[in-house]
């Protein structure tokens, strides 16, 4: 269980890294090629069902990712948070259940600033709009 996480902890940062390397969107071949690697190197670490739960938090988020949508990454990076603490207490890796609920609250926070943020340039946009009609 604590092989497959830490393992798909390493091909995350692998995958932040060579996706931030292109300045559009990935490639679709970039994102497959990238599934079949987290499959290869964890399929050898499941030794029962729960262990697959890691495995398909990293492809999912890696497809939000992929997609680029905001709300996506917004939804699914909750799901697997709240995933991953069920997963790591059912394991017994109680301090890793911290990590996660710490990471989860602030995604959530973060979550929340950005519509926050969101909001105030919509409204100085509608502000500014407002004034250049009455001009």
């Amino acid at each position: 269980g604590s092989w497959t996480g830490a393992l798909c902890c390493v091909i995350a940062v692998i995958r932040n890294i060579v996706f931030s390397k292109f300045k559009k969107d990935v490639p679709l071949i970039v994102l497959l090629i990238y599934i079949a690697i987290v499959i290869l190197l964890n399929y050898r670490l499941v030794h029962s069902p729960l262990d697959i739960v890691p495995i398909v938090n990293i492809i999912v988020y890696a497809i939000a990712l992929w997609t680029k949508k905001i709300m996506n990454i917004k939804v699914i990076g909750v799901f697997t948070c709240i995933d991953g603490v069920v997963y790591d207490f059912i394991n017994g890796a109680y301090m890793t259940v911290l990590n996660e609920v710490i990471d989860g609250i602030v995604g959530v926070r973060c979550i929340y600033l950005l519509n926050q943020e969101k909001k105030k340039k919509t409204k100085r946009k509608y502000k500014k709009k407002s004034k250049s009609r009455t001009k």
